[in-house]
């Protein structure tokens, strides 16, 4: 029985072996593939206009370009991705963006992790599911600066306060920091026309 069990042990690990390696050889290729796309701005459209996400409700059904971090990313099926945006003045802080066709194929858009600066181009069209009702159309987007892939394992909902307290930059993004920020602010200026007015 134990060279029963030995042999089959053996089965299984040259099998996870194979999936591995299978696995990551279909990743090369994809990656590949992702290479050889290119995607370049349609000079027939109207010029985007750039906004901040504050002002999104104002230029529904324009074409804008808006600047910002990648505050998530969720991909769909193949080829549509979706950004959650953020530039640090929106209520709600993020802006949908839809990624259809080779935007979301581009390895740019394959390799893109939380809080990497992009500018994205697009037209706004109001829409319930997505937050702060209204999403950008992306018909056009670009990486300005990546950001590292261990981001994901920096800060998440387990992270010791320690751990925390040396990743300050990236944890005053989020937005419960934000809104902090934002009423303190809003107290502080209280006080001050308050009493010095």
């Amino acid at each position: 029985k134990a060279k029963q069990a030995a042999e089959q042990a053996l089965r299984k690990a040259e099998k996870t072996k194979q999936l591995e390696e299978r696995k990551a050889a279909e990743a090369i290729a994809k990656a590949e593939k992702a290479k050889a796309i290119q995607i370049v701005e349609d000079e027939k459209l109207e010029p985007a206009i750039q906004i901040e996400i504050s002002k999104v409700r104002s230029y529904l059904g324009r074409r804008v370009r808006i600047f910002g971090w990648v505050h998530n990313v969720r991909g769909q099926g193949s080829g549509l991705m979706f950004f959650e945006l953020r530039d640090g003045t929106g209520v709600p802080l993020v802006l949908q963006c839809v990624l259809a066709g080779n935007l979301g194929k581009c390895y740019e858009a394959s390799t893109i992790h939380r809080e990497a600066a992009v500018c994205v181009f697009g037209t706004l069209v109001a829409c319930e599911r997505a937050p702060g009702g209204v999403e950008l159309q992306a018909d056009f987007w670009k990486l300005i600066g990546p950001s590292d892939g261990e981001i994901e394992n920096r800060i998440n909902k387990e992270t010791s306060v320690d751990q925390l307290s040396d990743q300050r930059h990236l944890v005053l993004r989020q937005p419960e920091s934000i809104y902090i920020f934002r009423l303190r602010s809003l107290l502080i200026q209280c006080f001050r026309e308050h009493f010095f007015a």
